[in-house]
């Protein structure tokens, strides 16, 4: 089954990249634009660590693209692009006892995206100027995510502190997406947009390396070795909590 569902994910892909390039005498667009991903991870899956995070780890993608008019009401376009976060949490706490505990976690994420769509606009006033876009896309996504920080303790002048790096976490694979958003500025040579995007069926892998660390006896010294690895589908979050919003600037060609 799992190979089915890749095989269609490559011919949609392939598709859409064919009906690109026939449409080349088509008024074409390129354009760039920036946002948020679709792929959005917990922090909390991310940690072996019992820290406290708040939100999710969420690449901010620009993305370079190309737009193929079809026909009046129809655009394929073809993407690629670099997404990359950082983040910080730092948390403190002192206890009656004269314990006081500190930590900080910092969290990053990078990565690249290869993306087609199909979209349908829609004007919707009389000179075209406004249009609402909807459509599918689809898409190869892998991207890195990382987490590193420490835990200090003090108490009676004596300090404890305890550094840690937590084995990447890759997510990579096939995705579709929906697409709805607005055009502004359909008619002059330069337009504007405004999309939202949701993931829908995913084809992605999570995967974790599992380490095992080992203490050298008379050094002292830690060493990490690779003792396996976790792996696990990535899906889509349910309701609208893996929203992604990007916005974006068209030079519209042939015009």
């Amino acid at each position: 089954m799992k190979l089915n569902n890749y095989f269609i994910a490559i011919v949609s892909v392939t598709l859409l990249l064919s009906a690109a390039s026939f449409a080349q005498t088509a008024p074409i667009a390129v354009g760039v634009d920036y946002g948020l991903s679709i792929i959005q991870t917990s922090q909390l899956s991310l940690a072996v660590q019992q820290v406290e995070t708040v939100g999710a780890i969420v690449p901010k993608n620009i993305r370079g693209r190309v737009e193929f008019a079809l026909n009046p009401y129809t655009v394929a376009r073809i993407a690629g692009g670099y997404g990359s976060t950082e983040e910080k949490q730092e948390s403190e706490a002192t206890f009656s006892s004269g314990l006081n505990s500190s930590a900080e976690a910092e969290f990053s994420s990078s990565g690249f995206l290869g993306e087609g769509a199909l979209i349908y606009q829609v004007p919707i006033d009389d000179k075209s100027v406004f249009a609402v876009r909807f459509g599918l896309g689809a898409g190869y996504y892998s991207y890195n995510f990382k987490q590193k920080g420490f835990q200090e303790q003090v108490f009676g002048g004596q300090v404890s502190r305890q550094e840690y790096e937590e084995p990447e976490v890759k997510i990579s694979g096939f995705a579709q997406s929906f697409i709805i958003g607005l055009m502004i500025g359909g008619n002059a040579k330069v337009s504007a947009t405004v999309e939202v995007a949701k993931l829908g069926l995913s084809f992605m892998k999570t995967t974790q390396d599992i380490e095992e660390t080992l203490i050298d006896p008379n050094t002292g010294d830690e060493t990490k070795r690779k003792v396996g690895e976790r792996k696990a589908d990535f899906n889509a979050s349910n309701g609208l909590e893996d929203l992604a919003i990007s916005v974006g600037l068209n030079l519209n060609l042939g015009q």
